[in-house]
């Protein structure tokens, strides 16, 4: 058997031979356990996201394949939409560069990194998600990034920057899609969120809750697993 985390990676192993039965499916997920009582969010973290505001919210690495940059030309394209405001969590080798992009801004939150239990909790205080890629070959056999599965257990709507197919927002139906590598299609979509009724964000949310835990539980993955192996 070849097993992978890319959906779309069936395709290239059968251009190159492999039986299509051979392949196998083991997608990254969630842990239960770790995401179903969450650790309560420092105080001191709580106090400086504002709760007047549409908080887009980023939690998870801010490194080059991360593709910030893009967000953060959006966050300069909507600084004068002063209802919209953005919080990213983490640590990484971009950020100091990411800071210096919006340096000057009041429409942006740069906070450390947090542990990993506490990130259903830092969630709950977003009203959208944010995750995007660089516009990639790399990407076109699909994505399987851990921080997605954890936006979509949180039941919050999410924006996607990404221009491949195989794109799990758009299948789950859990969120907005739009182009990789354009701030004005992510400051659209943005817009377009912030637009949404409460239940019409709340629907995608929930959406994205039962895409995850039908799809991607790690106690699911482990059992079809065994299964391939034995």
């Amino acid at each position: 058997f070849v097993c992978s985390v890319l959906p779309g990676a069936k395709q290239h192993m059968v251009s190159i031979g492999l039986q299509p039965s051979r392949f196998f499916y083991a997608p990254n997920g969630i842990l239960l356990e770790e995401v179903e009582h969450p650790q309560p969010l420092s105080e001191e973290i709580k106090k400086v996201i504002p709760i007047d505001k549409f908080i887009i919210g980023y939690v998870g690495t801010m490194g080059v394949s991360n593709a910030l940059t893009y967000l953060m030309n959006a966050v300069q394209l909507l600084q004068h939409e002063t209802s919209i405001f953005f919080v990213l969590i983490g640590d990484g080798g971009e950020k100091a560069a990411l800071k210096k992009m919006t340096d000057g801004l009041n429409n942006i939150l740069f906070v450390e990194s947090i542990p990993k239990q506490q990130v259903q909790s830092a969630i709950q205080l977003f009203d959208a998600c944010y995750i995007g890629w660089n516009d990639e070959p790399l990407y076109k056999y699909g994505i399987s990034a851990n921080k997605l599965y954890d936006y979509m257990y949180s039941g919050k709507p999410i924006i996607h920057s990404f221009s491949s197919d195989n794109d799990p927002v758009a299948i789950a139906r859990c969120g907005i899609s739009c182009r990789a590598e354009s701030p004005e299609q992510i400051k659209e979509s943005i817009l377009q969120m912030a637009s949404l009724s409460t239940s019409a964000r709340d629907e995608m949310g929930m959406n994205g809750k039962s895409y995850v835990l039908q799809n991607h539980s790690y106690d699911a993955i482990a059992n079809q697993f065994i299964k391939v192996m034995q």
